[in-house]
Order: structure tokens, then C-alpha cells, then sequence
């Protein structure tokens, strides 16, 4: 994604969002063909709008996490960690590029980017009901939201 993206900054940004909201609302079926880029009539290339999401934890057939992070992160990845992986690959690929200065992706705006999503965890964990989610369904997220929107809050 980093060496074909147009603005790999923002989707880098992007695909961890979703692996947060993943995690936050139960959804272990996050496999490779859940995420596609599309090339837009400008030669923009970008992530494609979400789809396939659904909290899979309530499947019958108990569904495992797909994809995960470098070192095996047990389901639960360490952000941090997660972060500087991303940031070594985008200076590899802005080498790759050719091209000098920063990496393809910087770390400042991707820490910002996530915690921008703490006070919306946060409020889903305590709202979910009155947005629409199944009680049963929350009382089960409730705990996950909310450790995400801790180790979101917790990044530096």
C-alpha cells in the first residue's frame, strides 16, 4: 500500500483505523480480501470505502483474527510498536522511491490521527444502545471499546 497509494500518509492512517475499530467492535474477520485500494478517475489511489464489517464474534463457527501484526500480537497489538513498524516501512519505501526527506509516513500525524478516535470510542462505549447496537451486543464490546480507546489515549 505504501509504494502505490497517492497519499500513503492518510491511508496508512486509514487501514489502522479500521484494525482499531476491528478489534473495538468484535470484528475477527479481517482478512485481505475486507480491504481493496481503487484508483479514481483523477489516478488517485486509495483505500476503497469500508466494507464486509460486522461484529464476527457473534458467528457461530467462532472466527479467528486473520490478519495480524508483526511478532504475533495475541489479537491485541501493541500501537506503539505497531507505529514504529509502519514508519520504518515508509522510509524504506521513500528509498524504494527514490526520493529524498522524510519516510513516506510520519508518526506525529498518525498518533494524533488515533487518538482523534478516543472520545468517539468512548462515546460508543457508552452510547451504543441509543446508536443502535443490540444491548447484548454492547454489554459484550463494551470492555474491548473501551481498552482500545485506552491504548489509543496512552500513544505518544
Amino acid at each position: 500500500m505504501l509504494r502505490y497509494c497517492t497519499s500513503p500518509q492518510d491511508e496508512v492512517l486509514e487501514y489502522i483505523k479500521r484494525d482499531v475499530a476491528n478489534l473495538a467492535l468484535g470484528n475477527k474477520d479481517n482478512h485481505a480480501r475486507n480491504t481493496a485500494v481503487q484508483r479514481d478517475f483523477n489516478a488517485g489511489v486509495a483505500l476503497t470505502p469500508l466494507y464486509d464489517f460486522a461484529p464476527m464474534y457473534l458467528h457461530p463457527d467462532g472466527i479467528a483474527r486473520r490478519i495480524r501484526w508483526q511478532d504475533n500480537d495475541g489479537g491485541q497489538p501493541n500501537w506503539c510498536r505497531v507505529l514504529d513498524r509502519v514508519c520504518e516501512l515508509g522510509v524504506q519505501g521513500q528509498a524504494e522511491r527514490k526520493k529524498k526527506g522524510p519516510g513516506l509516513v510520519q508518526r506525529g500525524p498518525l498518533v494524533e490521527g488515533l487518538k482523534s478516535m478516543v472520545p468517539t470510542l468512548e462515546t460508543i462505549a457508552q452510547e451504543g444502545e441509543s446508536m443502535g447496537l443490540a444491548p447484548e451486543v454492547i454489554r459484550h464490546l463494551r470492555v474491548g471499546i473501551l481498552a482500545q480507546a485506552k491504548a489509543l489515549a496512552a500513544l505518544r
